[in-house]
């Protein structure tokens, strides 16, 4: 009997890390759990805007960016599969961003990951 100890594995590929953008409309990546795999249960994900100790996190859903304490994220369900890509509505308020995101297997262990990104006015086109 093998025993699955190791936390899955979540990525994200776009946007890239320290990418600039004038707009962010959706975000992707990836999971996998590795051997001796139990299979991934769940993954999410939260984008948080912060300055200084003021921590922020976007909706989607209301394309706002709303209050909310540092060490809390407002997680969103990524979809189920080992490839996923999201729309995230149209996130084009200037500044430093993070993408924070979780994934647990049927083991209960948990992956972690983060990607930062900027918003700016001459940033690219995502």
């Amino acid at each position: 009997v093998r025993i699955d100890r190791a936390a899955p594995k979540i990525e994200v590929e776009h946007p890239g890390e320290g990418a600039r953008f004038k707009s962010l409309v959706r975000i992707a990546g990836s999971v996998s759990d590795p051997s001796p795999a139990s299979g991934t249960r769940s993954a999410r994900y939260a984008i948080r805007w912060k300055l200084g100790t003021r921590c922020r996190w976007w909706e989607p859903a209301t394309a706002q960016l709303v209050h909310g304490r540092c060490g809390e994220p407002r997680w969103l369900a990524l979809p189920d599969g080992r490839r996923w890509a999201v729309a995230i509505g149209t996130l084009a308020i200037p500044g430093d961003y993070t993408i924070l995101t979780e994934a647990t297997d049927r083991a209960g262990n948990i992956g972690r990951g983060e990607r930062a990104f900027r918003i700016a006015v001459d940033g690219a086109r995502s």
